[in-house]
């Protein structure tokens, strides 16, 4: 489904691009009017998506999550050094999973919003294009694209790569830090209990 939304981008930037750089353009208030109907279904289409299959995706990856924070409080209370070597490997390996299907789930949400800044903006930022567009938006229409912010959104937060990463490398700070607590707490456990 992301993927009819990024090919949706790409042909929107292209027939934009290709309709201001013929000479034979329509007449300006018909192209602002089909361009103005495009858009409008474009949002809506988002706004659908926000709302519907991508709010159940989030709220899934959101269980996920939850269970992720399970495994790791299971960790810290259980203590490393009460549970068998292959039970923490397997705890470890849980976790690990789960972190990969969190970014996963969100990469191709991602992905869109890129597409939209770096394939839509990018195509229509050509001085021959601005200057076609001079009439129409005057100086504003690479301010105005950007506005419209066309991506998967999360409550007003756009899923970007920004995000997705930030998310991502917080979980595994987390992850990592909460084993090294248990490995050290289990560590110098065994280390007061070897000098009585």
């Amino acid at each position: 489904l992301c993927n009819l939304h990024i090919v949706e981008l790409r042909w929107f930037a292209e027939n934009v691009a290709a309709t201001l750089e013929s000479d034979n353009a329509q007449n300006k208030e018909d192209l602002l009017f089909e361009l103005d109907s495009v858009e409008s279904k474009i949002t809506r289409r988002f706004i659908t998506a926000s709302h519907g299959w991508v709010f159940t995706v989030a709220t899934c990856v959101s269980a996920v999550g939850v269970v992720w924070l399970a495994g790791l409080g299971f960790l810290v209370t259980t203590g490393i050094s009460s549970l068998h070597t292959l039970d923490v490997i397997e705890v470890v390996a849980l976790l690990f999973l789960m972190t990969c299907t969190m970014g996963w789930s969100f990469l191709p949400f991602a992905k869109v919003a890129e597409v939209h800044e770096y394939d839509l903006l990018r195509t229509l930022n050509k001085p021959q294009i601005l200057f076609r567009a001079m009439p129409l938006f005057g100086q504003q229409m690479l301010p105005h694209l950007h506005t419209l912010e066309w991506g998967f959104k999360i409550g007003q937060t756009i899923i970007n790569m920004r995000l997705v990463v930030n998310v991502l490398g917080a979980v595994a700070i987390t992850c990592i830090t909460t084993i090294g607590a248990a490995v050290i707490a289990t560590m110098s456990g065994s280390t007061a209990t070897a000098g009585l």
